[in-house]
């Protein structure tokens, strides 16, 4: 049985999702739609994902009450265009955001950020009605056409950087902001604070369908959590891991906060909910992350760069339990929540991510067929959900004489056994592909580089 059509009005949209299975219930409205956006997480740093050292149950509950993709990926191992590929649902080497804000840029003139030629997640959802909200990093670069207010959200709370100090008090370098006003003082840790605005956006926005972004910094260094969580963790013997455990652990507890309010309002049934991380999990001595069966570390293009945790439920329309093992995507976030708003996805947009809607639904029978990309600087990777061709980074110190290797992804997460040698028909395939895919892509244009540009500007 196929989805029925939403039926639209000026001020409201009627949704009937009784015919995909039992499990779903009538729909008053359209839905509401939180996405939780997690910075630095590991693979292996989630109860899901069998975690034993920190408890996430109010991030397990989002995997066991929807559904679980245990091959998710993002556009990149760093975190701004990671961030900026999930906001547009487009590859952000398509607009050359292809680095973190640097010092190098192609001209004097070259404005670091998601150009207004780029429509966000933002965007697209006010223009179906939606009040917006963006609580938490931004890390787009701080020219000030950079602000979420600029980019189709109603309301800003958070910050413009890779990193922040998480206790704030009274933000003496003017980095914490709502809306475009620093913020006089915050007393609250950070990840708290976060929480804490998110929850009154609900409130006072829950009359109408709302959709909130909420980009946390933890588990990003600095490594700076209460003394008090830390001490439930005294049993971790390494104190950057018992930091680690505090401040995912405070993620998790305002995951939870949120969920509660959505329960108390009345809408949590109602509500998509989205969770997921910007990248791998960073080096030991960075963040104590753990990447589970991964290979390697953010910054990499090897799994524990690249794959992330990544969990949906919509109580009202997707049954629970559910787990698919396909390759998606974070660029899949933006046309997955226009779907599920009712809205309808022009071609004229170019976006490359897919709509996850039919295969939560039910509706869908085989995986898609697809290729994901990537590109930094002087690393590259491809995956067609089977085998996957990577090139490594290797960081700044990079090494011109680095070869590709070929994994058999869908059998070895892990990168054990290079076969390069012995399919170099996949290898040739994949490269062919990837190097038309790249051809479509600009340069750099900006980012901590040389070859990002001879332009150079000093840093704060």
């Amino acid at each position: 049985m196929k989805r029925r059509d939403f039926l639209k009005s000026a001020s409201i949209a009627l949704v009937s999702l009784a015919s995909i299975n039992l499990f779903a219930k009538p729909l008053k409205r359209r839905p509401n739609i939180v996405l939780f956006y997690v910075d630095d997480l590991g693979y292996g740093d989630v109860g899901y994902h069998g975690c034993k050292d920190v408890p996430t149950p109010h991030i397990d509950s989002i995997a066991n009450n929807g559904v679980q993709f245990s091959a998710a990926y993002v556009t990149a191992p760093v975190c701004g265009p990671s961030r900026a590929g999930l906001l547009t649902g487009r590859y952000q080497q398509r607009f050359g955001f292809e680095d973190n804000p640097g010092p190098f840029r192609q001209s004097p003139d070259t404005k670091i950020g998601i150009p207004d030629t780029e429509k966000t997640i933002g965007y697209r959802m006010k223009a179906l009605g939606y009040r917006t909200a963006f609580i938490g990093k931004n890390h787009a670069g701080k020219d000030s056409e950079g602000n979420p207010l600029n980019q189709g959200f109603d309301f800003f709370f958070g910050f413009d950087n890779g990193a922040s100090n998480y206790f704030i008090g009274k933000n003496k370098k003017k980095m914490l902001m709502k809306g475009r006003v620093p913020v006089e003082k915050e007393n609250e840790y950070l990840t708290d604070a976060f929480g804490r605005e998110s929850v009154s956006f609900i409130d006072k926005n829950m009359k109408e369908p709302f959709y909130l972004y909420l980009p946390f910094n933890a588990v990003h260094a600095p490594m700076q959590a209460p003394e008090e969580i830390e001490n439930e963790f005294s049993d971790i013997a390494d104190p950057g891991r018992r930091t680690f455990a505090a401040m995912l652990t405070s993620i998790d507890r305002n995951v939870g906060k949120v969920l509660k309010k959505l329960r108390s309002c009345g809408i949590e049934d109602n509500t998509l909910v989205i969770f997921t991380s910007d990248n791998g999990g960073a080096a030991e001595k960075s963040n104590y992350s753990l990447n589970g069966p991964l290979r390697d570390i953010k910054g990499s293009f090897y799994e524990g760069g690249i794959r992330v945790p990544f969990c949906v439920q919509w109580k009202a329309a997707i049954k629970p339990g559910q787990k698919y093992d396909f390759q998606i995507s974070t660029l899949d976030i933006l046309p997955t929540s226009i779907s599920a708003a009712g809205g309808q996805i022009s071609k004229s947009w170019k976006l490359d991510g897919i709509d996850l809607m039919p295969y939560m639904l039910g509706e869908a029978k085989q995986p898609p067929q697809r290729y994901l990309y990537w590109r930094l600087i002087h690393g590259w990777a491809i995956n067609d959900g089977e085998w996957k061709l990577v090139k490594s980074w290797g960081g700044r110190n990079w090494d011109h004489n680095r070869k590709p290797e070929l994994y058999h992804i869908s059998s070895d997460i892990g990168e054990k056994n290079d076969l390069i040698k012995k399919r170099p028909d996949i290898a040739g395939r994949l490269q062919k592909e990837w190097n038309r895919w790249s051809s479509e892509m600009i340069p750099p244009q900006w980012g901590w580089q040389e070859v990002c540009g001879k332009y150079k500007v000093p840093l704060d």
